[in-house]
This record gives structure tokens, sequence and C-alpha cells, in this order.
């Protein structure tokens, strides 16, 4: 983790560099079991845009979505809400999944989520190297390395929905690392 807790929105931190992590003021939030995972994180790499329950489904089930899938749809966000949100009163809304056009939405900060400060430190190196300026290029595209964890939601890698996500990070990651070897070569760090 690159940030104080504190500093995270509402102390909720949400990483996707790796298995699917979710920490509450530096702490571990428990999330359920692997399919209420997945729906947080089908959630998640849609990057706030909204999901109906039908999406949600079949990004779980594929085709063959069960009888009585919507409800139980239902039933992981409701979990996954009081697992984000403990001791939130039922009657309010949920501060981090609300609800959207017939279905489900994530809202974050990008603060809150690994993957969003991944590409804003790697847009920032990537922007210092092409300007030569070699040392904050090295330093940023570093720490935006040092983010990942392993492969991305490598705990759900199996559903359909990870894989073009994981590619996209995978080639955005391959960038950095060639950036960062230009940036250390023109330091001169050859024997690096």
């Amino acid at each position: 983790m690159t940030q104080d807790a504190d500093d995270r929105g509402g102390g909720l931190w949400l990483g996707m560099l790796g298995p699917l992590t979710v920490e509450r003021s530096g702490e571990p939030v428990p999330l359920g079991g692997r399919q209420q995972r997945a729906v947080l994180a089908f959630l998640l790499i849609r990057d706030g845009e909204p999901a109906s329950v039908t999406a949600v489904a079949d990004a779980l089930w594929g085709e063959r979505v069960p009888v009585g899938s919507m409800q139980t749809v239902q039933t992981y966000v409701s979990h996954l809400r009081d697992a984000l949100e403990p001791g939130r009163d039922k009657s309010a809304p949920s501060r981090y999944i609300g609800t959207a056009h017939n279905g489900y939405r994530l809202v974050l900060d990008g603060d809150q989520v690994d993957a969003a400060d991944f590409e804003d430190r790697v847009t920032r190196g990537l922007t210092a190297v092409e300007l030569g300026d070699f040392e904050t290029g090295k330093a940023v595209l570093t720490a935006a390395l040092g983010l990942w964890r392993g492969a991305v939601l490598a705990d759900l890698a199996d559903y359909g929905f990870v894989s073009p996500v994981a590619a996209r990070y995978a080639e955005l990651r391959a960038t950095a690392t060639e950036a960062l070897i230009d940036a250390r070569l023109e330091l001169g760090e050859h024997g690096r």
C-alpha cells in the first residue's frame, strides 16, 4: 500500500493488482465467498459504470444462469454493502455500492483503488521520461510497479470478465517496465 489508511477515501482501499483485496483503515475486510467476491470485482473493473443485475448474473454464471440468480445477486450485494460499511443503517443508501439503472455501481475515488493509482503513476512516469526527467520517471515508475502483488484479480482469473482487464494492465505494466529500463539506462545504471 502506498498511502496511509487515513488518506484513502473513508479509510477504504481496494486492490486488484493481485488477488482481490479490500482494507478499511489498513485492516482486511472479509468479503465472503468466491462468487460474492466476484460481484465486487465485476463492479470494480467497471470503474463506476452501472451494471444491471442481469449483467452481474451473466458475469458470474455465463450461459448457465440458474433460476433465482437475480435474488442471489441482490443477496451478494447486500452482504458486500454490510462488509464495506459495517454499522450502516439498512434504510440509508450505501456509500460504496449504489443502486443505478436496475442494477448497481461501485462508487469510489481513484485513490481508493490500486489500479487507478498505478495508472496515474505510470502516466506521470512516462511523461517525466519523455520530457527527459529520468530521475523523476525512475522514482514514479518504480513506485507504480511496486503496487503489483501478482496477476490482476488472480484469485478470480477464471471468470471471463477478468481476462481483458488483466491483459490491459499487463500491457501497461510492460510499458512502464520498458520506460523504467530506459530511464535507468539514461541515468547510467547499466549494471542494474
